[in-house]
């Protein structure tokens, strides 16, 4: 992943999710300083996955790039996360939105 110091939202959208997708942002955080949104569009959030945005959330907080504040999560089928998932995830990052749908709200 190249540098992208000016990233504040990553949008992520139709995949299916391995936790070692965010490996590079959990490794070196400063690869992208201003981030501070993830957003998940169609995307089958697990446990894994959770595990690796804590993990995420946990190193920019050690470093000089801005702490993970969102998380959104909408899919428009039943696919869905949790509230134990969601609960986990909160104690990690300030704002986590969960819906049904298709359209991603306003992410900045």
């Amino acid at each position: 992943m190249e540098r992208l110091p000016a990233l504040e939202a990553l949008v992520i959208s139709d995949s299916y999710l391995k936790p070692e997708f965010f490996s590079a942002l959990a490794e070196k955080p400063t690869l992208c300083p201003s981030l501070n949104t993830i957003a998940f569009r169609n995307c089958e959030v697990t446990s894994d996955v959770v595990d690796e945005l804590k993990r995420i959330s946990a190193e920019r907080a050690n470093t000089t790039a801005a702490r993970l504040h969102r998380i959104v999560i909408i899919n428009h089928t039943r696919n869905l996360p949790d509230c134990e998932l969601v609960w986990e995830l909160q104690e990690f990052v300030p704002r986590v939105d969960v819906a049904m749908g298709e359209e991603l709200p306003d992410l900045l």
